[in-house]
């Protein structure tokens, strides 16, 4: 009787082609329902990061709100004040019916801001009621956390073309809706400092991913212009859509004067092609155009054009490492390998565990309940080091 319950209890498995084919299937299904989970963590897990830096980022800039001293909107950027004696009356000035008022700088325009510092922050009222907190660089970490800032544009705040980049799909796709924005459409931007910009959209347009032009600063240096990027369409790194905008003076403070307001270029990736040009643009920060020098090289990682204007004495040949990833490729991440073996092994051992539990108390699915937490919040890291193999795009 003993003999035959324990029969019963662990069958013989016969493990000829029928075995063989059982277990395919339930690797594949495993496999699959994996492949689900991480789709589903790129497009909401991914937010859950970013949502987190944001609101770390907001407590940043009111702190720096509160502790800053901005200049009064009613001052406008012009020529200095002219104290040259009256030529007619010694000892006199000039009066004030032909005085101006001073030119403004910005303190620190004259050093590119470091890559991730907190430059301001962006509201896009008619197609959304957040703000959004813009970083410096356009490094694949700079868009985990808020809106890019491209290095070698004109600064948050400043005359010239401020370019910005943000995801469309991953990482609380804060850019998903942009192409909703219409001519008219207003976009504030409000500095750490304290000012605010009011930018109307223009137009928008859908470029590939090696057109640079949209990115350049304009030959008129009383213009403020704001240009937001993305990828197009949805979900594709293939083209990127591309939204300009202009400064409203009447709704404004007045644009800082960068001391560095030439030409940079800057930087439009593209993941999927097979060459790459390199330009490098140093700009002496002066108020006059310098010599700019120019290399270029090749490599196999898409087409990226980098500029450092407003760099001060900060090294060119340091822009390409923090102006750009999103023209990598493919397993461009070697450091990740280690945290997904390490995040691997320990996923492996928590499915191990929860089986070994369901057998020693007999109920299955008990030892599934218990590893259930443990594997979700271990797998979400395990996909947080699978996605840096992946080619950052947008």
């Amino acid at each position: 009787m003993d003999e035959g319950d324990e029969g019963e209890r662990s069958p013989t498995v016969v493990k000829d082609w029928r075995w063989a084919l059982g277990a395919l299937g339930k690797v594949l299904i495993t496999l699959g329902l994996l492949i689900l989970a991480f789709v589903g963590y790129q497009l909401w897990g991914t937010g859950i990061e970013f949502r987190a830096n944001q609101d770390s980022l907001g407590k940043d800039f009111a702190r720096a709100l509160s502790t800053s001293t901005t200049v009064p909107d009613s001052v406008v950027a012009t020529a200095p004040i002219d104290t040259t004696p009256d030529s007619t009356t010694a000892g006199s000035v000039v009066s004030p019916t032909t005085t101006t008022t001073p030119e403004i700088t910005a303190p620190t325009t004259t050093d590119r801001p470091r890559a991730g510092t907190l430059l301001a922050s962006l509201e896009m009222p008619t197609i959304s009621s957040k703000s959004l907190y813009i970083v410096a660089g356009v490094r694949t970490t700079d868009l985990k956390r808020g809106i890019g800032f491209y290095p070698g544009t004109a600064p948050p705040g400043d005359y010239g073309n401020t370019a910005l980049a943000g995801h469309r799909t991953t990482y609380g796709a804060p850019f998903e809706n942009i192409d909703r924005l219409r001519s008219g459409d207003p976009l504030i931007i409000t500095t750490i400092d304290g000012r605010r910009l009011v930018y109307l959209v223009e137009r928008s347009e859908i470029v590939s991913p090696e057109d640079t032009t949209v990115l350049l600063q304009p030959d008129d240096t009383e213009q403020a212009l704001l240009t937001l990027t993305t990828c197009h369409p949805k979900r594709s790194t293939k083209q990127r859509l591309v939204v300009h905008a202009r400064l409203d003076p009447t709704q404004s403070s007045a644009p800082y004067r960068s001391p560095a307001a030439t030409n940079p270029t800057s930087t439009v990736a593209n993941a999927g092609t097979s060459t790459s040009t390199t330009v490098t643009d140093t700009v002496t920060p002066t108020t006059s155009p310098a010599a700019v020098s120019t290399s270029t090289s090749t490599s196999n990682t898409g087409s990226t054009i980098t500029g450092s204007a407003n760099t001060g004495t900060e090294d060119a040949a340091e822009e390409p490492a923090d102006a750009d990833d999103l023209a990598r490729g493919w397993f461009h991440d070697t450091g990740a390998w280690p945290q997904i073996l390490l995040w691997g092994a320990l996923l492996g051992a928590i499915t191990l565990g929860g089986r070994w539990a369901g057998r020693r108390l007999g109920r299955r699915w008990l030892g599934v309940v218990m590893a259930a937490v443990p594997f979700v919040v271990v797998l979400y890291f395990v996909f947080q080091n699978i996605n840096r193999l992946l080619p950052p795009g947008f």
